[in-house]
């Protein structure tokens, strides 16, 4: 059963919706085309938070970024902020797991 809307050689794309809905009715496409506006609006939101990343155990006086994790003795830490501060020593860490509460 061939599907135009799934055929491999013509993948579906935003322009060709808006026709299909232009055809079908104007306001079907703006609702689309505002509906795929806002989509879009959050996938940049959401790209532009921090990425978290375990990136091993505590090095003294190594930079790290906000939503880096790191161990320190025994304990896991994310960074709430940019810092080379000691994890349990500032306000630019938050406790994850306590060592022995896993």
């Amino acid at each position: 059963m061939s599907d135009a809307l799934t055929h491999p050689h013509r993948p579906v794309t935003r322009t060709f919706l808006a026709k299909v809905f232009a055809i079908a009715g104007r306001g079907i496409a703006e609702k689309i085309n505002a509906k795929f506006a806002t989509l879009e609006a959050r996938i940049v939101q959401l790209e532009q938070r921090p990425v978290v990343k375990y990136v091993g155990t505590h090095v003294s006086g190594m930079k790290y970024s906000e939503a880096n994790l790191c161990t320190r003795s025994g304990s896991l830490w994310i960074a709430t902020c940019e810092t080379s501060s000691t994890p349990g020593e500032s306000d630019g860490w938050k406790l994850v797991v306590k060592r022995g509460a896993a």
